[in-house]
């Protein structure tokens, strides 16, 4: 037998195949190209603004540096509207994955729960009071709309923002006003909601600092945001979500609080908890609100 045959396609797993084809080559490529821009040329941190930011890792994908100053990762060569949405469909569109026999049926209740738990741990019913009858929420990610059914039980007049137009059918056949749009492309008039939520949005825009002074401009005076997003304490879970084309940005507590502290939020509570679908991993929550 020659040794040919024992490396003929058939007997690779299609995924590692299509990993020696296409992506590794892309691997070495981005290590590469990410070393050099980052030594030869001064980059500055998109939140702190700190200019010794140096390189760290590379994917198939991406190229990341880290800012010594507020520990936050983020990709160097970030993708366009239109790729962001390419890299959406490829990573999350049930129709897309569905053709390619890659769809799996996620754990709604039990993500659920835990956003309910969420807004009682932030003591949400008590700002709800407070607020009234005419209260308005945004949600931007709002996939399929399972947290703008649970705001809307709670008493919310919801609007959804997602940047998929295959979620935005699903939230619509449920009755959910929803606009297609990236989340730095927030529209709405000043000062027009009570409540802003993302979960793990965050992570994939690529200007968080924008997204979070128009998520500041949105808000009434008094209004508050619910974001949550993945938080790693140990550095070899975070290095194997590098691999996630649709994570940008990989936050530090330090980092996210200047980025809040930047754009007039005022800090109220946050909390750190094991992703219970998908362990050892963890998330971390935050309430802040605009005085």
């Amino acid at each position: 037998m020659k040794i040919r045959d024992l490396v003929q396609p058939a007997s690779l797993p299609r995924r590692l195949l299509r990993f020696s084809c296409y992506k590794f080559p892309c691997t070495i490529k981005n290590f590469a190209v990410g070393f050099l821009k980052a030594k030869l040329k001064r980059h500055q941190c998109n939140i702190c603004g700190y200019r010794k930011v140096e390189f760290v890792y590379a994917t198939y994908v991406h190229y990341f540096l880290r800012c010594p100053q507020c520990n936050i990762y983020f990709a160097l060569n970030l993708p366009n509207a239109e790729k962001l949405r390419q890299e959406y469909i490829v990573s999350n569109d049930k129709e897309y994955l569905q053709e390619r026999g890659e769809y799996a049926i996620p754990n709604w209740n039990g993500w659920m729960d835990w956003k309910i738990q969420t807004f009682k741990r932030l003591k949400l019913e008590e700002f709800e009071k407070e607020k009234g009858s005419l209260r308005r929420a945004l949600e931007i990610g709002c996939a399929e709309g399972k947290v703008l059914e649970i705001l809307k039980e709670r008493g919310w007049n919801v609007i959804g923002l997602d940047i998929s137009e295959y979620e935005a059918r699903l939230c619509k056949k449920l009755g959910f006003n929803v606009i297609v749009a990236t989340a730095d492309k927030i529209n709405f008039r000043d000062e027009s909601f009570d409540l802003v939520v993302m979960f793990h949005t965050l992570e994939h825009t690529t200007n968080p600092m924008l997204v979070a002074r128009n998520v500041f401009n949105t808000l009434k005076k008094g209004g508050r945001l619910v974001f949550e997003l993945p938080y790693f304490l140990d550095k070899k879970i975070l290095f194997e979500d590098f691999s996630n084309p649709g994570h940008l940005y990989f936050f530090s507590e330090k980092g996210l609080e200047k980025m809040l502290r930047s754009n007039g939020f005022t800090y109220l509570d946050k909390f750190i908890y094991e992703d219970q679908i998908h362990k050892p991993k963890c998330n971390i929550c935050y309430l802040v609100e605009k005085r």
